[in-house]
């Protein structure tokens, strides 16, 4: 008797443990994304300046990339091959505007150990 209440017991933990890991996200704003990208921009050691037009350059693309994603699934058919091209685009036009505003080597930076390590934690925070 003893062993099933506590076999029992353990299986609504656990279930209660994968409902709170899974429904406890929110979206975050354009806005937020780009304070938080802001703050993982470290290693490139930007001046005022770069930081003020990078931000401008993140805001806008956080900006444009929400407004795809949501005009993508207000027809009610959500076409990922088409999001996903939208999205590349989006990427090609936010890395030549940063490129502008980078040198060289904190562009190869961003390429190399900035930009990929932001790629591993989405598809991290994925599969969790």
């Amino acid at each position: 008797m003893k062993k099933q209440f506590f076999l029992g017991a353990l299986i609504v933990l656990f279930s209660i443990n994968t409902v709170w890991a899974q429904g406890n996200r929110q979206k975050m704003s354009p806005q937020e994304k780009a304070v938080k990208i802001m703050g993982q921009l470290a290693p490139l050691q930007l001046n005022d300046e770069q930081v003020k037009k990078t931000q401008v350059v993140f805001l806008s693309f956080f900006e444009e990339q929400q407004k795809a994603n949501d005009e993508a699934r207000a027809n009610g058919n959500f076409d990922r091959e088409v999001f996903m091209a939208k999205r590349k685009e989006l990427i090609a036009k936010r890395d030549a505007e940063l490129s502008k505003i980078f040198t060289e080597e904190q562009m190869k930076k961003w390429n190399e150990s900035v930009e990929p390590g932001l790629k591993f934690r989405k598809k991290e925070a994925a599969t969790n």
